[in-house]
């Protein structure tokens, strides 16, 4: 720690509540907010748990010196042997800390991404209706545009001969009914 002045471990305490407290408190301000604005309510309170669970957690390491429980480093030392270049001998507080930040927001994008369909919020869904209403909008246009093309094709051989035309356009559209009919169940 580079604060000068700092003797007790009062002092120390203090210094890094100060530090501390701000940081937690921002970070349960952004969540309440990002909970009211964009993340599904499902998981709600699990989010909070997280948040909550790290904030003891740091307050514990910065008030207390660290023994792990025996029933732990037995744990450790039968991971460490299974796997011993994945997980080190033994972890720092402060290495402890950083394990549990990286687990708290996977488990806070784990309950994001569990969310059933249902409970994600409205604007996301709004927004996935409009997307697919644009899209369907478009696909229709482009279909119109090809069967419109495809009849003045077919029209072509008749261009200039209104009398023709009308009597291909009263033949197309007899067809089409007739086609209708038929295939009406009733």
């Amino acid at each position: 720690v580079n604060h000068p002045g700092l003797k007790t471990i009062r002092d120390y305490v203090y210094t890094g509540l100060r530090g501390k407290v701000p940081e937690y408190a921002g970070n349960a301000l952004l969540l309440v907010l990002l909970n009211y604005v964009w993340l599904p309510p499902w998981g709600q309170f699990w989010r909070y748990f997280a948040v909550a669970v790290m904030a003891f957690l740091e307050l514990f390491f910065l008030t207390h010196a660290w023994r792990p429980p025996a029933f732990m480093l037995q744990l450790g030392d039968t991971v460490y042997q299974a796997l011993p270049n994945l997980v080190p001998p033994h972890l720092l507080p402060f290495q402890l800390l950083s394990i549990a930040r990286r687990l708290s927001m996977s488990l806070n994008i784990f309950i994001s991404q569990l969310a059933p369909p249902s409970s994600r919020s409205v604007a996301v869904q709004d927004q996935q209706t409009q997307q697919q209403i644009a899209h369907l909008s478009q696909a229709a246009n482009r279909v119109d545009a090809e069967a419109s093309s495809l009849l003045q094709l077919g029209l072509s051989p008749f261009s200039g001969d209104r009398d023709n035309t009308q009597k291909l356009r009263d033949g197309m559209t007899e067809s089409l009914m007739m086609s209708t009919v038929r295939s009406s169940p009733e």
